[in-house]
């Protein structure tokens, strides 16, 4: 179990963060090796803070297609973003299609 102190130390780490969990699926096994990315709101692009993979997973029927799962925590600073306005939220590989997210920020609590 963790101590109570380290769990304080770890939330610290990340006061201030406005944090996602994106679900994403694909073909590919090590397609999030170089994902990224973007919140977009009112004509600025802001960057997260940090961004944890978890390992992509095999799902699907045996006899399918390859299909692949991961969990993305995307962390970006709070500061950075208006609450009170929607954004888009831009997860995408380098040279592939971005996918985006429509996040009515206001409707969120």
């Amino acid at each position: 179990t963790l101590e109570e102190g380290h769990i304080a130390a770890v939330l610290k780490a990340y006061e201030g963060s406005l944090v996602f969990c994106l679900i994403l699926r694909s073909n590919q096994p090590k397609f999030t090796e170089t994902l990224t990315a973007l919140v977009q709101q009112d004509g600025r692009l802001v960057k997260p803070h940090y961004v944890h993979v978890e390992a992509p997973q095999a799902i699907g029927e045996a006899g399918a297609p390859a299909s692949f799962e991961a969990r993305v925590y995307v962390y970006f600073p709070q500061g950075q973003i208006n609450p009170e306005r929607s954004a888009g939220l831009l997860a995408f590989e380098p040279g592939r299609n971005a996918r985006h997210f429509l996040l009515p920020l206001a409707a969120i609590s």
